[in-house]
């Protein structure tokens, strides 16, 4: 089943009156990072994915890209698919948002966190992500990705599945516009170090 709630895609699959399991995609992907976990889960769970804002099927909506909004999306999924004690599995980005989402929403059964961290970032990693802003800025998108592709996925799985890598470039980064790839890179990131959630920070790292 496939659903729009306030310009967010969702896509449903497995069982209605199972566990529901929220799946969260990290950046620059779209909810079909999570396709071949939920072919594993769906004859147990209710597995819910869902392109974040500004990906894939999403809208862009205004264009504010901060931590607070992407919490204000899966609260309204939360809410109009009337779900409870859920489990949310969040990668890279997908999990800066279930761990500000569980510290504002507080109803959680559980968490499933992947390649995430709890920290933010230090000087050398914010001039990094300011140069490639600026890089996107002039260059635009397809640089970016280009490179971002190399450090993805491992040289050994570039040769295994050429084909995937290939989908992936063309397909799955379906990132809306130039603008929304340089506001995306640049959202908040926050510093949980010994705390779920402290927001003292403006970046994000994937």
């Amino acid at each position: 089943m496939n659903k729009t709630i306030n310009g967010i895609k969702i896509f449903s699959q497995g069982e209605p009156n199972a566990q529901p399991i929220i799946f969260i995609h990290g950046f620059p992907f779209d909810h079909t990072l999570w396709d071949d976990v939920i072919e594993q889960l769906k004859d147990e769970y209710d597995c819910i994915s869902y392109d974040i804002r500004g990906f894939g099927e999403s809208e862009v909506g205004s264009g504010q890209f901060t931590m607070e909004s992407y919490i204000d999306d899966l609260e309204a999924i939360i809410e109009q698919l009337h779900l409870k004690d859920i489990i949310v599995c969040g990668f890279s980005m997908g999990g800066y948002v279930a761990l500000r989402a569980n510290e504002r929403l507080q109803n959680f059964k559980a968490l499933v966190l992947a390649n995430t961290t709890t920290t933010s970032d230090n000087d050398e990693a914010k001039l990094k992500r300011a140069g490639t802003i600026q890089k996107i800025d002039k260059e635009g998108v397809e640089p970016f990705l280009e490179g971002f592709l190399k450090v993805a996925f491992s040289p050994s799985y570039q040769q295994e599945y050429p084909d995937k890598i290939l989908l992936n470039e063309r397909e799955n980064f379906k990132i809306q516009s130039h603008r929304n790839q340089r506001w995306a890179f640049g959202y908040d990131k926050p510093n949980r170090y010994n705390k779920l959630f402290r927001a003292n920070s403006t970046d994000f790292a994937y």
